[in-house]
This record gives C-alpha cells, structure tokens and sequence, in this order.
C-alpha cells in the first residue's frame, strides 16, 4: 500500500451535516493521514468541541484541532457536545495553518469544506502560502449554473468570504474545486444510509444522532465527495479558469487555467465506496 496522503481538513461542522461524514472519512480512510483539523466561520469553538467529541469517539484524540476563535453557538450538532472536555490550543486555526505549512512545505493536502476564511487568514499572514501546500483540494462553488437554474445565489462556502475565496484562487496552489452542481448528486439514500444504520459502530452511532439533531432528512455527502478527491477518482475534472465575483460567484473564465475543477461524478461508485469505507 502507498503512503498514506497527508491532509489537514478545515471545516465548519456543525452546520450541514456532510461536515461530521467527511470528518469520520478522514479520521477512518487507510489512504489518508489526518495530520490537524481547523474550524472555520461563526462558533468556531463550538466547531472545535464538536470535532474533538467526534474524534475521540474514532479513536482519533490526538488529532489537534484548532478554532479560529472563542465564539460559541448553539444548535442540536453543537449542543450534543456541548458537555465535552476541549482545550483550544493556544494558536488560532490560521496561525496553525501557516506553522504546519512551512513545517512540512510540499507535503500537505490542505481540504477545506467550509467557508474559506481560515486559509484567507492564513494567506494575510502568509502570502505564500498557497504554494507550501501540495495541493488545495476544495468542496465550494460550482462550474455549471445550469444545473441549479432554481439556485440564483453563490454557493454557500464561496458566498460567506468572497475576499478569502479570491485570496485562495489567486494564491498560485494546485487547487481541486469540487463544486455544488457536482456534489448535489451524491445524496445518502437508501440502501446507503441503512448500510451505516447497520453496522451499529460507535462512529455510525455518532452519525446517526448527529443526522437527527440536523433534522434535514437525508444527508447529500457535498463535503466527503470532495475530501475523496485527494486520492480516488469518482469526479471527471476539467482545467478552468475561475474568478470569484464579488457576491461570491464562481466565474468560468477565459484564459490559463488556475483550478481543475469537477464535472462529472460516479456517484453510485462514491456512495457505495463511502459506505464500505465507513462500515470497515
């Protein structure tokens, strides 16, 4: 088996609920090395208290997670580790990003799935930044408005920070976008969801409480899709240029490419790959 690939995920879980699946993806796949997870916009440290229950629930506590700052919020995902024990570390999750990048320059995997403020932080302090990672594997955005002509806005993680996205897009990193119109497609359905209801695992259980608490019905795994992105090949990907719009927009351009950007997915061959992933 090849060396395990690895990554820093910076997420704002606690919201959607595809964040904690693609938290306990990174926390459980062979292929990847979960070196730090940094939390990003709004209750940064209800984030991290989050994270920090999931992982010690994955057997994964000595993965540092890092909050962007003190805030804390409420709502049932951050309530339901509300009573957790969590020590913030004492940098702040873009301090942490630039440390860890140059600590390891070309090594790291850095995978947002969140709004992009913590690496639109990290590039104020580190304008060369972008380019100590080995690549920015990204869930946001989307290439195709078509395929949402019932969803005029800019897609929710481009929209909360258009100044950091475009700050992320200009930075020169080798940057995977993996974009709503693609990921709208893998939505956990039946069988796949009664598959993880199934294996009755302490990581299923959390994921089960945690789908509840969202209250939204069934999960669309945006952020897992993109996470496996970093090493399998269920998205067709096609060089593009894109340029952020300033209400958060991502605008396929002319001229040279600065991302490769998903187009197509496999989302029977995602979903039942995840699933099994998960369940092992």
């Amino acid at each position: 088996m090849s060396k395990a690939i690895p990554i820093i995920l910076d997420t704002d879980i606690g919201d959607d609920v595809d964040d904690a699946y693609a938290l306990v993806l990174a926390a459980k796949w062979e292929a990847v090395d979960l070196v730090a997870v940094t939390c990003a916009f709004g209750p940064t440290l209800s984030r991290a208290r989050l994270a920090s229950k999931l992982l010690g629930i994955l057997g994964r506590g000595e993965v540092p997670v890092y909050a962007a700052d003190d805030r804390e919020g409420e709502n049932g995902q951050l309530n339901w580790a509300a009573g957790h024990t969590y020590e913030a570390p004492s940098e702040t999750a873009p301090e942490a990003l630039v440390r860890l990048a140059r600590e390891r320059p070309g090594e790291l995997t850095l995978v947002p799935i969140g709004p992009l403020s913590n690496v639109g932080r990290a590039l104020e302090l580190d304008p060369e930044l972008g380019r100590r990672f080995k690549r920015i594997v990204l869930m946001g955005g989307l290439v195709d408005p078509s395929a949402r002509p019932d969803f005029p806005q800019a897609e929710w993680n481009i929209r909360c920070d258009p100044a950091a996205a475009r700050r992320v897009f200009q930075s020169g990193a080798e940057l995977v976008m993996v974009g709503l119109d693609v990921t709208l497609q893998v939505r956990l359905e039946e069988p796949w969801m009664k598959r993880l209801e199934a294996a009755d695992k302490p990581c299923t259980r959390a994921l089960m409480e945690l789908t509840a608490l969202w209250g939204h019905g069934v999960p669309t795994l945006h952020d897992p899709l993109a996470l496996s992105c970093v090493e399998r090949q269920f998205c067709r990907m096609k060089p593009l240029r894109v340029e952020i719009a300033d209400d958060g927009r991502t605008l396929v351009e002319p001229g040279e490419a600065n991302v490769m950007a998903a187009v197509e997915v496999d989302a029977k061959g995602f979903l039942d790959w995840y699933t099994a992933t998960i369940v092992r």
